[in-house]
């Protein structure tokens, strides 16, 4: 199961594209959920994953992903890309 953060409040939550149990933010844009896909354990390792949380727990950082980082998530998230399994 996919670790992930809320990207509007920071909680942690079990999937980058549910909606957070906590503030009930839903990832609906593809900005959203770019950056919902970005703030996983998918792209983050633990140590990573706890900076993230508690920058945005804290009203830190607003997301913009990087051109290279961009263009990787929108590759992973295109129908022919997916695996099966």
């Amino acid at each position: 199961m996919t670790k992930a953060i809320c990207w509007k409040c920071g909680v942690f939550k079990t999937g980058s594209f549910i909606p957070c149990p906590n503030c009930n933010a839903d990832p609906i844009t593809e900005d959203e959920r770019l950056i919902s896909l970005f703030l996983t354990d998918h792209y983050h390792d633990e140590a990573a994953l706890n900076a993230l949380h508690v920058q945005i727990r804290s009203g830190g950082k607003k997301y913009q992903i990087s051109g290279e980082h961009e263009k990787k998530l929108l590759f992973n998230q295109q129908p022919n890309n997916l695996c099966v399994f």
